[in-house]
Parts: structure tokens; sequence; C-alpha cells
């Protein structure tokens, strides 16, 4: 059983409190989404902007980690069409990779790369090396160089088959 996004749907996906919630649940995996903020933090958020799940707006890269903890990240949630937002106002803020990790230590995770830059593949890397997690991770992403990158950064971690591998697998 993986929670996606922390278990999106049942409460604010990729918060602190929603994986603690699923790892209560005894779910198999964590999924994460990782990004960089202005100031090159990784961060866990799936989407580009921040404006559909938080009260803000912006791209979540044009924003710094402090003003990205200054946005309520459960402002959005609603398990009734909008009728109510019961998760306003409690705190719930975007957690750095390096919290979720650390919080987490023998939760397996499926960790999936927003971007492709080498420098996010490597940091990746040093965050799952420090927090001795290179055998509870999957890596993934939809951009083949994040993947080409994370893997030369980090051979001892396994990775999803990239969008090109399961295209020419498919495809034989």
């Amino acid at each position: 059983i993986i929670a996606h996004r922390g278990g999106w749907g049942l409460w604010p996906q990729h918060t602190l409190d929603g994986y603690q919630r699923a790892v209560d649940l005894r779910v198999d995996a964590l999924e994460l989404d990782v990004r960089r903020t202005a100031d090159g933090i990784m961060v866990v958020f799936h989407d580009r902007t921040v404006d559909r799940v938080t009260d803000g707006t912006g791209r979540v890269d044009a924003l710094s980690f402090a003003q990205l903890q200054q946005l309520d990240a459960g402002y959005h949630w609603s398990s009734d069409g909008g009728t109510t937002h019961p998760f306003r106002d409690q705190g719930l803020q975007v957690p750095t990779l390096e919290q979720v990790l650390a919080r987490f230590p023998q939760q397996h995770m499926i960790i999936e790369l927003k971007s492709d830059g080498q420098a996010m593949a490597e940091q990746l890397c040093g965050l799952l090396r420090a927090h001795n997690h290179q055998e509870r991770s999957i890596v993934a992403s939809f951009h083949d160089d994040a993947l080409t990158f994370f893997r030369e950064a980090c051979p001892e971690v396994a990775t999803s088959a990239s969008s090109s591998e399961a295209a020419y697998y498919w495809i034989l």
C-alpha cells in the first residue's frame, strides 16, 4: 500500500501531518514529489506552483524556503467540495525532504524528482546518504535526464524506469 502524496484525498497532501497519518495506517511506502526552492532547499511538493494547495501564489522555485513556510499547506483541502476546510489554520507547512527523512527513518519511500537538473539529483543523493536511506528509497522521474543524473550520482539507490525506457520496453 503506497500513500500517494502522503494520502492525498484523505488529508492535505505532502505535509508531515499527512505522512504521519499514513504511517499510522501502516502503509508500505510513502510517495513524495520533490522540488527545489529559490534558495536551493529541497521541499516535498507536487505542483509547480503553490496556488492550488496553499493560500499563496507563485512558483515553488521562485519562492525562498522562508516564504514557503509562511503559507498554509492545508488551506484548500476539503472533503466536501469546498463547503468546509478542516485543515485551514492548523499550522500545516510545506516540509523539506530532510524533515520527512528524519521523521520517518524506517519508512520506505518512492521519491519523484520533479526537475531534471543535475544539482537536484546530486542533492537528493546526498540527503539519502546522510539519512542512510539508500535501501529504503526508490527514485522516479518523468524526466529521463533526472534519472540519468541520479543514477550517476547514486548508483546504490534503486530507480524506476525512465519514460523512454518504459516506452522502449512497451514497444518490444
